[in-house]
């Protein structure tokens, strides 16, 4: 689950783990409708969100490492 802010609203979101490793993280979703996917680099301090879809948007952010809200 990834606690972001899409429009100005906090939002959670759903996400599949897909691979993790001590210093990387990869996890499949979807964020407004469009399939999406996120990865996680520790050592360049990167979030990158790619979306699949040609009206989709690839998001890119530097920041501290992501926290896991919930695991189920």
């Amino acid at each position: 689950m990834i606690l972001t802010n899409i429009n100005k609203a906090k939002t959670k979101i759903n996400f599949k783990m897909k691979r993790q490793t001590p210093s990387s993280f990869s996890s499949n979703g979807v964020v407004s409708g469009y399939e999406t996917n996120v990865t996680w680099a520790k050592n360049t301090k990167e979030l990158a969100m790619l979306q699949k879809s040609l009206r989709g948007s690839n998001q890119f952010y530097k920041c501290a490492e992501p926290k896991l809200l919930k695991e189920e």
